[in-house]
């Protein structure tokens, strides 16, 4: 019996929770994250006090919060990054107002997902899509990296730099654009996390969709510990985590609220 509890000890708090996180993706790229104190959890440990649930809050007006959205962000930036190698393609999808009510967020759900779900089965569509509403606050469009073996329709239009700007024929809704991925294609999954902003809205009950085959959804992580004070960049104060956060590369510029992300070629 002594040498079973050895083994089956509870971890001590310090042992089950770090103060730092490394994500690596396929590209080689890391993404470091350092916290002012310990708060990320082997998944396989359990501390001896866990932290008793705080139920979050909504504001008055129900809308979401800013931890949300930035859980939000780093998930679309997460998938889009975790599938660099997939994406082919960057679509838009519009709706005529003539086929359907294009203000309806369940009318469009409904529609999109019949779409989404044909694509799949016939053309083995993989997405990652962030619906927005236009400027008038009301019409739903769509915007996607995806790829399969659909075929594309030459619109007969150019990007600035020449590239073909096609159109997908199965998308019988309103107008599609889609423009083949060149170049950078890390900073086109940052860009695609701009289309969930402070002012965004669960307008499908989520912020964004991703297929439920064919895509990776969380990167590799590394649980490790820093000496948070000897890391001299920029620090983020999250008033819910009760925490700062240091970020010592490029990552959070891909995905701050305060950073305006570079336009690739393909969208000049």
């Amino acid at each position: 019996m002594s040498n079973s509890r050895n083994v089956f000890a509870p971890v001590s708090e310090n042992l089950a929770l770090h103060n730092s996180k490394l994500q690596q993706y396929p590209n080689g790229y890391v993404r470091t994250v350092c916290c002012s104190r310990a708060i990320f959890k082997d998944s396989f440990l359990e501390p001896v006090q866990p932290e008793k649930f705080q139920p979050k809050p909504k504001n008055s007006d129900n809308e979401p919060r800013a931890d949300s959205i930035k859980r939000a962000k780093q998930k679309v930036f997460d998938i889009a990054m975790c599938n660099i190698n997939v994406w082919q393609y960057f679509v838009t999808l519009t709706l005529n107002g003539k086929l359907i009510d294009r203000t309806d967020a369940s009318a469009v759900y409904k529609s999109l997902a019949t779409f989404l779900h044909n694509m799949s089965k016939r053309y083995n569509l993989v997405y990652l899509l962030c619906p927005e509403y236009h400027a008038d606050g009301e019409a739903i469009h769509i915007h996607m990296l995806c790829s399969g073996d659909f075929k594309l329709a030459d619109s007969g239009k150019r990007t600035k730099r020449g590239q073909i700007i096609y159109n997908l024929p199965q998308w019988s809704l309103g107008f599609s654009t889609a423009v083949k991925l060149e170049g950078d294609i890390q900073k086109i999954c940052s860009y695609i996390t701009k289309y969930i902003t402070k002012d965004s809205k669960k307008i499908f009950g989520k912020f964004y969709l991703a297929s439920n085959k064919g895509l990776i959804k969380k990167p590799v992580t590394v649980l490790t510990d820093c000496n948070y004070e000897n890391i001299h960049c920029k620090e983020y104060f999250i008033p819910e985590a009760k925490a700062g956060f240091k970020y010592p590369d490029d990552s959070q510029v891909l995905i701050g609220d305060d950073y305006d992300v570079v336009m690739p070629d393909i969208f000049d």
